[in-house]
Parts: C-alpha cells; sequence; structure tokens
C-alpha cells in the first residue's frame, strides 16, 4: 500500500522485452506525520517507457521536496524493490540481476 490508508492500486504490464531501468520520484517532510521523512512521488522507468509509468502518489502535505533516482544498472536489469515502511513509505530499493560471465 503507498499512500496511507487510502489511494488506488496500480498495475503495470510490461511488455515482451521490456524491463525496468530506473526509479525516479520525489521525498520530503510530510506535515501530517510530525515532518516523517516519506517518499512523495514515484516513477517507474522502462527500455520501452524511458519517460517511466506514473507519477504514483500525490505528494500532498510534503515540504522541502527534493527529487531522487536510482542509479542506471550497469550489470543487468532491475528484477525487484524493496521498501521500508511507518505509515507511508518511507524508502524505496532496487534488486539488479548481474549477468554471469562465470566459465
Amino acid at each position: 500500500m503507498f499512500g496511507g490508508s487510502c489511494g488506488n492500486e496500480s498495475r503495470i504490464k510490461l511488455q515482451c522485452g521490456e524491463y525496468i531501468t530506473q526509479i525516479s520520484g520525489t521525498y520530503g517532510n510530510y506535515k501530517y506525520q510530525g515532518n516523517q521523512c516519506v517518499i512523495a512521488t514515484m516513477k517507474i522507468h522502462t527500455n520501452l517507457c524511458p519517460s517511466g509509468y506514473g507519477p504514483y502518489g500525490q505528494g500532498c502535505g510534503v515540504e522541502s521536496v527534493k527529487c531522487f533516482s536510482s542509479p542506471l544498472p550497469a550489470g543487468g536489469p532491475i528484477v525487484g524493490f524493496l521498501g521500508r515502511h511507518n505509515n507511508y513509505l518511507e524508502s524505496i530499493g532496487i534488486f539488479v540481476k548481474k549477468d554471469c560471465s562465470c566459465s
């Protein structure tokens, strides 16, 4: 759940050959949650949609807004996400599939 106890579920259906290349968005201090630092908005970028799907989240009530983006993975595509939350999403990370050229 992203955005507290309300909001809408969103699904992205990746096309054949499409893969996630980066995540980006904004974060800041949520004034209604004791100025807790939260992810305010997020986009999911793919090789076929470089401008990104989203943004997800509205960012309402977030102050001192800053932008973030994941590094572009050099070793392979993004294959998963992890995150930490309390009432709202506080942090997000990525899993990258490394190409292995083992002999």
